[in-house]
This record gives C-alpha cells, sequence and structure tokens, in this order.
C-alpha cells in the first residue's frame, strides 16, 4: 500500500508499518514533528531510514562544493532577471545537523542510532539531475514557475563547472538508522 501524505501527520494507525524511510527528504519537514510521527506508525521492530544530502555540517565537503550549489542557483537567478523574471530569495535547506536529528531520534524513543557519512562526486549529468528535482528547484527558484526554472538552472551547470574548470563535485550524504 503506497500512501502519500505530510510526515509530520500521517494518515495510518500505530505500528502499522515496518520500515519508514526518508529519502533525501527530511530536511523538508520538521523533523520535531516527522520523526516521532515515524516512531508513532513504526511497529516494535520497525526500522527508519533517514538519508539527506542537507545536513547541515556535512552537505558540502569541500568549500568548492559549496559554492557550486550556490552559483548554479545564482546563475540561473540573474539569467531569470536579465528575462524579467525575479525570483524570491532562496530557502536554507541544510538547517538540521546530526545533533539535532540525534536529540529528535533520542526525544521519539529511538535507540541504537547508527550514523554513516558518504561522499559522492557529481558530475555534470548529476547536477542537471538534481536541477530537474522539483523542491530543489521551488527551493532555489521561489516564485518562478517550474517549466521556466527548470531550463534555467539546468543551462547553469555547465558554466559553473567549466568556470571553476572542475568536471565534478563532492556532495556529502548522511545516512542514519
Amino acid at each position: 500500500k503506497f500512501v502519500e501524505a505530510f510526515a509530520e501527520s500521517l494518515p495510518v494507525p500505530d505500528k502499522w508499518a515496518k520500515l519508514v524511510t526518508f529519502c533525501n527528504a527530511a530536511h523538508l519537514t520538521d523533523i520535531s514533528k516527522s520523526i516521532p510521527e515515524a516512531g508513532r506508525i513504526l511497529d516494535d521492530d520497525g526500522v527508519l531510514i533517514i538519508s539527506t544530502a542537507y545536513e547541515k555540517n556535512n552537505a558540502y565537503p569541500e568549500l568548492s562544493s559549496e559554492l557550486v550549489f550556490k552559483e548554479i542557483p545564482a546563475k540561473a537567478r540573474s539569467g531569470l532577471k536579465k528575462e524579467g523574471t525575479r525570483p524570491e530569495s532562496p530557502i536554507l535547506q541544510s538547517a538540521y545537523t546530526i545533533e539535532d536529528y540525534k536529540r529528535e531520534l533520542t526525544a521519539a524513543g529511538f535507540t541504537d542510532i547508527e550514523v554513516h557519512i558518504e561522499i559522492v562526486y557529481m558530475n555534470q549529468e548529476d547536477l542537471e539531475a538534481i536541477c530537474n528535482y522539483p523542491e530543489f528547484v521551488r527551493n532555489n527558484l521561489r516564485g518562478v514557475d517550474l517549466d521556466k526554472a527548470i531550463p534555467a538552472l539546468v543551462a547553469a551547470v555547465k558554466p559553473v563547472l567549466e568556470r571553476r574548470h572542475i568536471t565534478s563535485v563532492p556532495r556529502g550524504w548522511v545516512i542514519m538508522k
């Protein structure tokens, strides 16, 4: 059964699930509500897995990666402004630290918390794929229709990489179980 709902208020009974995952989405929720809600719906032997590329201290393992992830939307905003479109300011997505997650997990009754950090090198194709992800687009080019924002972001990737003389950028993923 597939249920689509807000993570902070799931329309399923207590102890309904054996597995709950936040696949690069926990940072889009209020973790003080979504983590306890995940705990409510998990059965006694259930597992919660959170993966995020937006953990505050590990998302950008090198300054260059943070700059690239800021420069791509900035270049897209600049191009849109030249066309007469004025995007709103971007939303910070990397608000939570590992300690924030652990605190909320512990408060919700989770035990034996495992944290793993993986560094992934993202090439042009990977970055362009992210630029097609609606939540990434909405957070970086707020107020711009997706049909206009996505091409602007995708078009910004190659020139940013070329200007920096790089073919890939490191990105940190945090996985919690």
